[in-house]
């Protein structure tokens, strides 16, 4: 049998024990589980993705509007939602 050490901050590993512990398992098993199925999928079994926030397209559309912000072309509205969070 083989040990694993594996770093984590202190903030996941907390609420991962407490989703493992609502599930009945422990972290171990939990842990044990995931790497069982990489093992028998030979693949890693979660999505990754990019933040679509990030792509050059909507940067150059935040470039532009802060742009104009900024030249006094374009009002600076504040919503409801804001005016609601600052109460």
């Amino acid at each position: 049998m083989a040990q694993i050490n594996v770093r984590v901050d202190d903030v996941t590993k907390k609420n991962v024990e407490a989703v493992c512990s609502a599930l009945g398992l422990s972290m171990s098993t939990a842990i044990i589980m995931y790497l069982k199925q990489i093992s028998r999928e030979k693949r890693l079994p979660l999505t990754l993705s990019v933040d679509s926030f990030y792509s050059e397209e909507n940067m150059a559309e935040l470039r532009r509007r802060i742009s104009k912000l900024e030249s006094g072309k374009a009002p600076l509205v504040l919503h409801d939602i804001v005016e609601a969070y600052n109460e």
